[in-house]
This record gives C-alpha cells, sequence and structure tokens, in this order.
C-alpha cells in the first residue's frame, strides 16, 4: 500500500502517530546534497551481495543508515514520524500495485517530489547548479542575503516556478516584444484568412 504520492509538487502523508504531514520538496541549498546522498545509497545497493536486504543493509551498516536519516531530514521529515516501511516507500523504488497482472514499480517518494521525470523521460530543467539559481535570485531581488534566505526556505521547485512566472511578467511587459507578437498573431490571421477565400474560390 502506498503510503503517499506526489500531487500538487508536494507529498501528504499519515505519520506513526495518525497526524497528516504536508512536505514540499527540499529547498534549493540542500537539492544538491540531497542528490548526493541519494547517489551514495545506490551505490550501498549496487555494490551488495544478491541476499542483502535494505533492511539489512540499514540494521548492520551504520553509514547507510546516516544516509538514509539524513536523506530524510534534508526533506523535513523527523524520524519520529516514520517507520521502516515508510521510509523504505520516501527513499526506494517500491511495488504501487498491479497492471493486468505485472507489478508496477515507482521511484521512492522523495526522488520523485525532488528530481521530477517529465513525460518525455528526460529530466527536469530544473537541473542548474546552486550557485547559478542564486545568482539569478541575486539579480531579481538585489540583495545577496536576501538570495540566501530564499534558497534556503523555499522549496527548489516552487522557487524555480516563480523564477519562471516573474521572467516571462517581465517579457510580457516589453512594449517591443508585445507588439511583435501582436503582429505575429494579425500575420496569422491574415494568412487563414487568404487560406479561406482561395478554399471558397475553388
Amino acid at each position: 500500500m502506498e503510503i503517499a504520492h506526489v500531487e500538487f509538487d508536494c507529498i501528504e502523508f499519515q505519520d506513526i502517530t495518525g497526524e497528516y504531514r504536508l512536505i514540499h520538496g527540499c529547498s534549493l541549498k540542500n537539492r544538491e546534497e540531497l542528490r548526493s546522498r541519494f547517489s551514495q545509497l545506490q551505490k550501498f545497493l549496487d555494490n551488495s551481495s544478491e541476499l542483502e536486504t535494505v533492511r539489512s543493509l540499514y540494521e548492520r551498516d551504520t553509514y547507510f543508515r546516516h544516509l538514509c536519516h539524513r536523506c530524510l531530514e534534508l526533506s523535513g521529515i523527523s524520524l519520529e514520524w516514520v517507520d521502516f516501511h515508510m521510509m523504505t516507500q520516501m527513499l526506494f523504488p517500491y511495488q504501487a500495485g498491479e497492471y493486468q497482472g505485472v507489478a508496477v514499480h515507482k521511484q521512492g517518494i522523495l526522488i520523485e517530489l525532488n528530481f521530477p521525470v517529465q513525460n518525455n523521460g528526460i529530466k527536469s530543467q530544473k537541473g542548474a547548479t546552486y550557485e547559478e539559481l542564486v545568482a539569478a535570485l541575486w539579480s531579481h531581488t538585489e540583495d545577496l542575503q536576501k538570495a540566501l534566505e530564499l534558497s534556503s526556505t523555499l522549496s527548489a521547485d516552487q522557487l524555480l516556478d516563480i523564477m519562471q512566472a516573474r521572467s516571462k511578467q517581465m517579457q510580457d511587459a516589453d512594449p517591443q516584444k508585445r507588439e511583435k507578437a501582436q503582429q505575429r498573431e494579425w500575420q496569422q490571421k491574415a494568412r487563414q484568412d487568404l487560406e479561406k477565400d482561395r478554399g471558397q474560390q475553388q
């Protein structure tokens, strides 16, 4: 049974005490560390024997356990909220059900939340480095301290969506670009009218 799924760029799940928790993606500042920690976890799994399970690794290897806990911490999830089963769904691929008799597997919930894959299979465009994104924030806010604060509070996806929306607003506000867009629209309409007239004449 799935404990949660990604919806509206966040996850909502019931913790082990019965309370509902709403988690957005990790902050821009934490995202690169989270990516690195997930890579380390994957290396552990790749290098383990076929008989080794996530549970046995978690119980015997203190660093593997530390990596699991750190990934939850970076995502704003307290260890007091989840049991082992919930943690594994958060961090590792899991079976989410069956379709026509075939098992359906999904990425770990926190991977899906923080590093989404587009429908065409290409990773989200939100892959710029932390430094590049802070620099872009700095140019938006004209205040380095404010840019650093924002990178530590809002989730990376929220922040990037806001920046993209702001950039689009600035483009739409440019009179020259508006005029060119209007001209393109008129030209397209004139072309359509001309083709329509030709069709009627035939």
